[in-house]
């Protein structure tokens, strides 16, 4: 929403789309460790998700590089594709703002997102298990946004081990 029609509670900050600057970068292969420039992340992020095999994408760079805006816009599209009844790979997007992990006084990131779920979506039902079995349907895009902001407010152990579960989430969830 706020992408296109911009923040109600900010109404002098115009939509994202109308201010957004497209983010280079580089990608680093995982299999060879081949490095490409990126002239859009996101376009390379958005090619990503129409690959097959690709279970787990990172976004890595200093505060304010526009990591951020970058999977706000992505969300944003794979959100409308998702809508519009796009065939293929278009996903339910889920932003999890690690920054407000401490908010919920949880132990887990498993926790963390249950809670957040919860109170962002109005399932007061949800539990982990169901979000597991959301997960594993393949339609979810699971973005865990700040984890360098994260790693400022909570102990190195929990985020180490954050980290850890965040990872066998996306090994378990469904994979094509």
């Amino acid at each position: 929403r706020e992408y296109k029609y911009g923040n109600e509670d900010r109404p002098l900050q115009p939509p994202l789309q109308e201010i957004y600057v497209p983010l280079s970068g580089q990608m680093q292969s995982s299999i060879n460790q081949e490095v490409v420039f990126l002239d859009q992340v996101d376009l390379a992020i958005e090619n990503w998700l129409k690959a097959d095999n690709q279970p787990m994408s990172m976004l890595l760079g200093s505060y304010g590089t526009g990591k951020t805006t970058v999977t706000r816009i992505v969300s944003y599209k794979q959100a409308e594709l998702f809508q519009n009844g796009a065939i293929g790979n278009s996903r339910v997007p889920i932003i999890f703002p690690l920054r407000l992990f401490p908010k919920y006084n949880v132990v887990d990131i498993g926790g963390f997102i249950v809670s957040y779920l919860r109170n962002f979506s109005g399932l007061k039902n949800m539990d982990f298990d169901a979000f597991q079995k959301m997960n594993h349907s393949g339609k979810l895009l699971l973005i865990f946004d700040g984890f360098d902001e994260m790693g400022t407010r909570v102990d190195r152990t929990i985020l180490k081990r954050n980290f850890a579960a965040v990872c066998s989430l996306i090994k378990t969830g469904h994979e094509k």
